[in-house]
Parts: C-alpha cells; structure tokens; sequence
C-alpha cells in the first residue's frame, strides 16, 4: 500500500512538474515575442526617422532603400507604384536645385516625425505619424517657421534578412498642400492603411 502510496506521489509531482515547464516555456515563448516586436518597432521607428532626414538632401536615390519594389508611395492622392517610380520623384524634385545646395538658397528645412504609433504584428507592421515641416532662414537671427505639416501612414513588411521596407506609404498633407496637388488631394480623416 505504501509504495503504491508513493508510486502515486511520484506520479502527481511529475506531472505537476511537467505543467510548471509548459507553463514556463509558454511564458519564454512570450517573453520572446514581445522583446521581437519592441526590438521590431524600434528598428521601424528609426528607420521613419532616417527616411525623413534625407528630404531635401543631395542624394534622392537614397530613398531606394527603404521601399519593396512593388512599393505604392501615394502623396495627397497622386499615386506612384513601384521602387523606380518613387526615386525618379524624388529626382525630379531634387532637379531643380543646384547640386551644392542642400535644401535651399533661403536657408535649412528640417522635417520632424511626431506621435508615432507603431502596431508590429509578426512579418507585417503598420505605423502613422504627424509630420512638420521647419524652415530655418539664411539669416540664423531670423525666427525659425513652420511651413508644413500633415499625417503620414505607412505599411511595412519584413524580408527574410530582417530588414523592414515600406511595401505602401501614404502623406496626406494637412497644411500647406502644394498648389500643384490640389487635385489630386482630400484631407482623408481617420485614413486606414490597411484598408487600400
């Protein structure tokens, strides 16, 4: 009787061991996660950040490397589609500046990326921001302005290095909408990246 007694014991702690290691490798499993998509979300977020350090800059084919090549990059309702779309854009924007000349002969503009939400779900994210847009005139007494300012709201998807890239980016401008894209453009509240 004793030693079925203890042989039932035996059985019992296994088996509560048994569920205490479950339960402990279901909690790592968590804990992995989790640490991969704030390691994700912070990669994403620096990424959006170095992105905007390039507008205005002297090298607009660095916008390449952030982009899938199927990418869709829709800026107030005109849409590019495509990798090489996207850089030639940015070249034609570049275009019309001298090739010394970082932004402008007026002075320095700097964008900046505020409230960032980023939601990482596994392969996939999304993220959405407010953009401004600062001008610092030639003269460095002279105040500096806010010229611009706007959403944006990207989707990006993970290759199989690791690298995030934005397979679609939509800027939607809420001040300062260039004459040139009023016709294309609409303010676009509550815009939902996935939806498109």
């Amino acid at each position: 009787m004793m030693r079925i007694s203890a042989l039932v014991s035996a059985t019992a702690l296994s088996l509560v061991l048994a569920g205490c290691n479950q339960a402990s490798a279901a909690k790592d499993d968590e804990s992995k996660a989790a640490l991969t998509a704030l390691t994700d979300r912070a990669e994403i977020l620096n990424m959006a950040n170095r992105y905007v350090s390039h507008l205005g800059g002297k090298s607009p084919d660095s916008f390449g490397q952030y982009f899938t090549d199927d990418a869709v990059f829709d800026v107030n309702g005109a849409v590019y589609k495509g990798k090489d779309a996207i850089v030639k854009l940015y070249t034609g924007l570049r275009a019309n500046r001298p090739a010394d000349e970082a932004v402008d002969a007026n002075g320095v503009s700097h964008m900046v990326l505020t409230n960032p939400v980023i939601d990482v779900k596994g392969d996939t994210a999304t993220a959405s921001f407010i953009w401004t847009g600062y001008h610092n005139p030639k003269d460095p007494t002279q105040v500096t302005e806010i010229t611009e300012q706007g959403r944006e709201y990207d989707l990006y998807v993970k290759q199989a290095d690791g690298k995030w890239l934005i397979k679609k980016r939509t800027v939607i401008a809420d001040g300062y909408v260039p004459k040139g894209m009023l016709n294309t453009w609409k303010r676009r509240l509550d815009y939902d990246i996935t939806k498109d």
